[in-house]
Parts: structure tokens; C-alpha cells; sequence
């Protein structure tokens, strides 16, 4: 189960929905090391029942979705349990190679360890060169990698994913939706 003392209670996350992320999962745990840690999926019911049939030490959190792909990521946060110290988050198409202990660390120490992703601009991708424009910001802002987020759940962190994620709706969603769909965001 999960390590106590010095190596701090950790866990491995997962959010998702649909059966691709159901099949995608089932790859992730064929090939990849992970370490001996809870692993926590939070995802629509009928999928968390697949996947308790293929992971056995699953803690699995029902949670419906509020909003749409581009933004889910944003909900996982609400739905973690408090009683690790720290978490990596891991998209389902992610196969872990090696060790990963290290990020784990550093986000023990920093709240937030996160990759960049080098080869990539925010301003290139999904529109975000209109988030940046509106918030005065570089279109050459280097992008991070999303799929592997190690964290502490903190009030600091809270805070960014919610700004995060009212720059997405403000900028990116609302626009394009209803009047009626902007009322029921705000």
C-alpha cells in the first residue's frame, strides 16, 4: 500500500472518461514500472467498474463530469481524498519507464513539479494564442506537459487550477457557447 515516514503517504492519479481511457489504461499497467502507491481513478461510474475488474488495489472516486474535454482535467483536483501527502497525476496513455520517485520529491518540496514539453508553444496549441494575447503574454510561451503533474493538494495549487481554468472558460468556451450555458458557468 502506501509508503509512510521519510518517503511521505504518495498516490497515483488518474482521470478519465469513455472506453478509450478504459483501453489506454489497461496498456499503462501491462508496460509500465509504477511504484507500489494507492492508485486513485476518478472517473463516470460505469467506467470505474471495468477498471476495478483489471486494477485490484484501485481507489475509485465516481464523479460526473461537468464540463467538456478540453477542461476536464480541471475537475479532477475537487474529487482527491486528503489523506495523501502528495500525488503524481498520470494521463492514461502514459507509460512509465523508470523510477519516479524524483518528482515526487520535488513536488514535496515545491507543491508542484511539472515537465516541459519543449518541442511545443502554447501559442500553437488549441487556441491558447488567445488566452495569451488576452492576458498581455509571449505566444512563445514554452508549453508544459499536462499527462504527468506531480503535486501536493495545497490552497496555492487550488487557486492556479482555478485561474487555469477560468481563463479557459472566459477566453476559449464561454464565447462560443449560449447565453444560457455562460449563465450556468458563472
Amino acid at each position: 500500500m502506501f509508503m509512510s515516514g521519510s518517503n511521505y503517504n504518495r498516490a497515483i492519479v488518474y482521470c478519465g472518461w469513455g472506453q478509450i481511457w478504459v483501453d489506454e489504461l489497461r496498456h499503462h499497467f501491462q508496460y509500465s514500472l509504477l511504484p507500489d502507491f494507492p492508485k486513485i481513478f476518478i472517473g463516470p461510474p460505469k467506467e470505474l467498474d471495468e477498471i476495478g475488474n483489471f486494477v485490484s488495489d484501485a481507489f475509485l472516486v465516481e464523479h460526473v463530469y461537468r464540463t467538456n474535454s478540453l477542461l476536464r482535467k480541471t475537475e479532477f483536483y475537487e474529487q482527491l481524498p486528503d489523506k495523501f501527502n502528495s500525488y503524481v497525476f498520470l494521463d492514461s496513455d502514459t507509460i512509465v519507464l523508470d523510477d519516479i520517485s524524483l518528482g515526487f520529491e520535488k513536488a514535496e518540496l515545491h507543491d508542484l513539479a511539472i515537465t516541459p514539453a519543449p518541442h511545443y508553444t502554447l501559442g500553437a496549441f488549441w487556441g491558447f494564442d488567445k488566452v495569451l494575447k488576452e492576458e498581455n503574454l509571449q505566444t512563445t510561451v514554452m508549453q508544459y506537459n499536462t499527462g504527468v503533474i506531480f503535486f501536493k493538494k495545497t490552497i496555492e495549487l487550488r487557486y492556479c487550477l482555478t485561474r487555469g481554468k477560468n481563463l479557459l472558460l472566459n477566453i476559449l468556451i464561454l464565447p462560443m457557447t449560449s447565453p444560457f450555458l455562460r449563465l450556468l458557468w458563472r
